[in-house]
């Protein structure tokens, strides 16, 4: 009984109408810090799905729409007519934003994309008819209309939520297999979150809970992408640092290590002294490409360390057919270790090794305001970039270093045309360790 006066006069209707408007704002606060959040992650290159953008859409919308039709009732001073197109937006939202969150588990769970596709097609009639009962409802009760109706609608309106948490458990159910553990927690509390809503609403039915459950599910939905997003990097970074020693001695050619022992072979004999620098700088190269701790950066002057140990062994085999000319003009900024060596390398072999009387190479860095650039300049037998075959040694080596360098928001560009040489130009965008 003293609900019920609460709620039938005016100073009571006021106060509903206050706490509905609050639950509203709060819940809108939420959804535009996970907006901001999401247009914040999408520029840093993170992947947030776009069933989960609509999920935020539909739920601003719906949060808009409710403290907008209560202002222009106050500000016409007219009937609750007014509210019938906002109540009917309202509705239509809430129930989109589950069937979204339906489209959004088969997109990233769905064992058997056939049968949850059929699961969403009865999702779409159902919530439409959830939706419906809810605004004939809202019709008939705002204009005191079709009596008999409305007693009828009354208590399926307040039930016709219960499609919600039916829907998506079927749909969790059918993805459990590609849900760990933990995930089936979050998602059975997103489950959960809509039937808490759905009770308050039949025991208070004044009270717009439908809004504030589902921005709470938006919450959880939105933690829970970030969270497994965290833990697939986490584990692909222990799986890039355990697999970073087998990358890296790949980087060895066998030719090559064979071709500097030699070498240094018959320097024992003929020049001691330089045979021992030789040895150091054999010994600094595989300390590089054997390091048992890699970082994922190291700075430029690191890498051009090793390389200036890889081109010292070659000059021994090389001589006066390789010139080299350093252009260093930048120091400081990151590179993935071994991102220039390899490329030095194919310089050295397929570009002024397979000419006539060798060649020069250039090799030159420079930074601007946002990044840092490393540009390997050969006049070698150069080549048509567009003939690279996906087999091909050279194409494979590149390939692999453009890769490492895309993980880091770094490109790689090739210049060459044949007879004239080759540039290769490294752009990373310049940050800190």
């Amino acid at each position: 009984m003293a609900y019920d006066k609460w709620t039938t006069n005016t100073k009571g209707e006021r106060s509903v109408t206050s706490v509905n408007i609050a639950l509203h704002l709060f819940a809108m606060v939420i959804i535009l810090i996970l907006m901001i959040g999401s247009f914040a992650e999408k520029k840093i290159d993170a992947r947030v799905p776009l069933p989960l953008l609509l999920m935020m859409v539909l739920d601003l919308v719906m949060l808009m729409v409710f403290p907008a039709g209560d202002l222009l009732i106050k500000i016409t001073r007219s009937d609750r007519a007014w509210l019938l197109p906002f109540k009917a937006l309202h509705h239509g939202c809430f129930y989109g934003i589950y069937f979204e969150f339906l489209v959004y588990l088969k997109d990233e769970f769905s064992p058997n994309a056939p049968a949850d596709r059929r699961l969403l097609k009865i999702a779409a009639p159902v919530y439409m008819l959830a939706a419906l009962i809810w605004i004939t409802y809202s019709v008939c009760d705002t204009l005191s209309i079709y009596e008999t109706l409305r007693l009828i609608l009354k208590p399926l309106s307040r039930y016709a939520g219960i499609a919600v948490p039916v829907l998506t458990a079927w749909m969790l159910h059918r993805c459990r297999e590609k849900l760990e553990r933990s995930d089936r927690v979050v998602m059975v509390i997103v489950l959960i979150v809509p039937i808490i809503g759905m009770m308050i609403r039949v025991s208070f039915p004044e009270l717009q809970t439908q809004a504030l459950s589902s921005t709470v599910s938006l919450l959880l939905v939105y933690g829970f992408v970030h969270l497994n997003q965290a833990y697939r990097i986490k584990d692909q970074q222990l799986e890039l640092a355990r697999n970073a020693n087998t990358i890296m001695l790949s980087q060895i050619r066998p030719h090559f290590l064979y071709n500097t022992l030699n070498s240094i072979y018959v320097l024992c004999g003929k020049d001691p002294k330089r045979a021992q620098e030789a040895i150091s700088d054999f010994s600094e190269y595989l300390r590089a490409n054997m390091g048992n701790s890699p970082k994922p950066l190291i700075s430029i002057d690191q890498e051009m360390e090793h390389v200036q140990h890889y081109l010292a062994l070659e000059k021994i085999r090389f001589g006066d057919q390789l010139d080299v000319e350093y252009r260093l003009g930048a120091h400081g900024f990151l590179v993935p270790p071994l991102s220039v060596q390899p490329i030095v390398e194919n310089a050295v072999k397929h570009g002024l090794g397979k000419k006539e009387n060798g060649g020069s190479l250039i090799i030159e860095t420079y930074t601007d305001e946002s990044s840092g650039y490393i540009k390997v300049i050969d006049n070698g037998v150069g080549f048509d970039p567009s003939e690279l075959s996906d087999q091909d040694e050279t194409h494979i080596g590149l390939s692999n270093v453009k890769k490492r360098l895309e993980q880091v928001h770094g490109d790689l560009s090739i210049t060459s045309s044949p007879g004239k040489g080759t540039t290769v130009t490294i752009t990373i965008r310049r940050q800190k360790l």
